[in-house]
Formats: C-alpha cells, structure tokens, sequence
C-alpha cells in the first residue's frame, strides 16, 4: 500500500510536460510494481542521528564505576571543602537558625505552626547545618564540574601509590 501511495503521488507532484519513467514490468500479478526506489533516499553517514550527550548523573556513575574510591574521596573532600566554611560563617556571623527558618515560614505565609523549631529538641547549630547543607546544595553547579575534571587524575595518583 505504500508503494502504491508513493507512486500516485509521484504521478501527482511532477511536472507537467516531464515522463516519469516506469518501473520494469513484472511477471506476476501481486504486487503490481516491481519494487524500485522511487521516492526513497539513499542512507548514508548523514542519515545517523549523534550520539545524545550523556547526563550529569549518567556521567556522575561511569565516573563511580571507572574510579570507585578516588571519585568518592574527591567528591566528598570537595563537598567539605565547601561546607565547613558555610558553617562556620552561619556560626561565626551569630545565624539564629530557628529564628531564620520561623520568619522565613512567615515571609512565606506558611499555615503550619511551626513553634516546636523553636522550643523542640532540634539545637541551633543542628538547623544551621541543615541551612548549611541547603546553601552548599546551591554551589554544586560549581563543584561538579571541578569534581568530574580532578577525579581522573586523583585516580591514577591513588592507583600509582597502590602500585598498581
């Protein structure tokens, strides 16, 4: 059926005055046409789609399985190297954790109460990690990148001193 649309089709979109050249004559009744090329193109390179870039996260596992222990280490240094400082800056700045999560649920017109932050058994500087890890999730834009360029080579670095 196919073939046969394309054929009536290619009967209809040439121009007038041009011939289309048949398709040799067959020897039996079905199909009809002999098969030929007639609206088809020929496949070649350009016909193949790219390859889709991987994932980060994608990415973030070939690293893992490739490296395993260097990539964990780098990743990990890399998220440190980035929280202590926002922690000691929301300790050292006198950050009210509890008091900053109750005005910013007020900013936001949150309905729940939200007292128990305040008087509960969450301590001050236990939200302010919270809020520290919530501001060091804001710089892993940064810190992947960095991870996924240092992991090879803190690989092979490791790899050279187990001797292998």
């Amino acid at each position: 059926m196919l073939r046969h649309t394309a054929v009536r089709f290619a009967r209809v979109a040439r121009p007038r005055g041009i011939r289309a050249r048949p398709c040799a004559p067959t020897t039996h009744r079905w199909p009809p046409f002999q098969p030929c090329r007639g609206l088809a193109t020929a496949g070649g390179e350009g016909d193949k789609k790219p390859a889709p870039e991987p994932s980060k996260w994608e990415k973030i596992r070939t690293l893992f399985r490739e490296h395993g222990v260097a990539f964990a280490g780098v990743y990990t240094v890399a998220y440190t190297a980035t929280f202590v400082p926002l922690m000691g800056a929301l300790t050292v700045g006198g950050v009210d954790g509890p008091e900053l999560v109750l005005w910013g649920a007020e900013q936001l017109r949150i309905p729940y109460d939200l007292t128990w932050i305040q008087d509960g058994p969450l301590s001050k500087d236990l939200i302010n990690a919270f809020i520290a890890m919530e501001l060091n999730g804001w710089i892993e834009f940064a810190r992947l990148p960095v991870v996924l360029a240092a992991t090879p080579r803190a690989s092979a670095w490791l790899n050279a001193r187990r001797g292998r």
